[in-house]
């Protein structure tokens, strides 16, 4: 099944469970033993989902599957026909297009329970397709460093990749002349943040964290992604929680 996530060589590494929320077309994958054919997942209501996106129903509510599959030849190529089946070409088009849908409202979560190692990120329209899942075409690493910390296992795994910028945001006089107020910051007159460009899976990009985190270059971090957003990290041995 498309939920199936192989790397290049085609070892199997994990299946695409839910969505990262500071990215377009990005999941993460669950790092685990798992197959996608274990899950349960509702193709039926995927189904309906994209036809529903691409207006292929008919005026009593089922799909044209003619004008559904004309859809997916325009966004994946006809040529996919060859390599997909139309279910597979229905969930390609579901994890690219589809962004506010969490892959793991259509499954059965409770078979990863205990068995996620971690999550890696996956821009899904740098992947190939193929009958059996979805390759992740670069070189990617996989950690599997023992560190004991129990959340790790629900964490996003990543590097940094460049030189990290701290940053001391001080509001001065002007900010307090144009209505700002102490209270607005809980007392403090500055804000800190620290912006590291990352590296998980296929995927790269900055993200920016309200805290200054003590890390460098080439240096591992694992994001714990809760509710739409990174509550906290690991890095270099410390853990720092957002409030």
């Amino acid at each position: 099944m498309a939920m199936d996530v192989f790397d290049r060589s085609g070892k199997h590494i994990g299946v695409v469970h839910k969505r990262f929320p500071y990215a377009k077309n990005v999941c993460m994958v669950a790092l685990t033993d798992v197959r996608a054919a274990d899950l349960h997942v509702n193709m039926d209501k995927i189904r309906k989902h994209v036809a529903a996106g691409y207006d292929c129903k008919n005026i009593l509510g089922t799909i044209d599957d003619e004008k559904l599959e004309n859809v997916l030849d325009g966004l994946l190529g006809r040529e996919s026909r060859n390599t997909l089946i139309y279910d597979q070409r229905i969930m390609a088009v579901f994890l690219m297009e589809f962004g506010e849908k969490a892959p793991a409202a259509y499954m059965d979560e409770s078979v990863l329970e205990n068995r996620i190692t971690g999550y890696i990120l996956c821009d899904i329209k740098k992947c190939s397709f193929r009958e059996g899942g979805i390759i992740i075409k670069e070189n990617i690493d996989c950690y599997s460093e023992q560190i004991g910390i129990d959340w790790l296992s629900s964490a996003v795994y990543a590097t940094i990749i460049d030189y990290p910028v701290l940053d001391t945001d001080i509001m001065g006089a002007m900010g307090m002349l144009i209505g700002a107020d102490l209270a607005d910051l809980g007392g403090r007159n500055h804000r800190h943040s620290t912006e590291i460009r990352i590296k998980s899976g296929n995927y790269e990009d900055c993200i920016r964290l309200p805290i200054v985190i003590d890390c460098k270059k080439d240096m591992n971090i694992y994001l714990n992604v809760v509710d739409q957003k990174i509550d906290k990290v690991f890095c270099d041995g410390r853990i720092y929680r957002f409030w």
